[in-house]
């Protein structure tokens, strides 16, 4: 699915791509649910998702936000959010599988000045079956 590249002289956007469920109006139905997910293999690799949002040439470079669901119920909590690398399943002893790398990196600053400094990091790294 992809939308039209915008005009040359600049004056029309490229289009938006809008995946959105529907309403829910009763207490006890939830709205819909939005999967994203690639295809198993089964003797191959897992196939990929990358989201990424694109440079500006002159403006801010584009965003990617993803936020959990907020409520305003009594006794109920925001929703979660959980950012996961692979797990390396293979118990094997001798070689057994090892678990995907995570990174989450801040953006880097190009200015010249020392209040330009890099947008911050903040990680904790995964524990293991055998060591903390």
């Amino acid at each position: 699915m992809a939308t039209a590249d915008g005009s040359i002289d600049g004056e029309t956007a490229s289009g938006s791509i809008y995946i959105s469920t529907g309403q829910s109006y009763g207490e006890s139905s939830a709205s819909g649910s939005v999967h994203i997910e690639s295809g198993e293999s089964v003797l191959g690799p897992g196939g990929s998702i990358s989201i990424r949002a694109k440079p500006g040439a002159i403006g801010d470079g584009g965003s990617v936000d993803v936020t959990a669901g907020n409520t305003n119920g009594l006794s109920s909590k925001g929703g979660s959010m959980t950012i996961s690398a692979g797990e390396g399943t293979n118990d094997d002893e001798g070689d057994g599988g090892f678990g995907g790398t995570l990174t989450l990196s801040g953006g880097f600053a190009n200015g010249r000045a020392r209040i330009n400094t890099g947008g911050d990091s903040i990680l904790r790294g995964g524990d293991g079956e055998y060591n903390s």
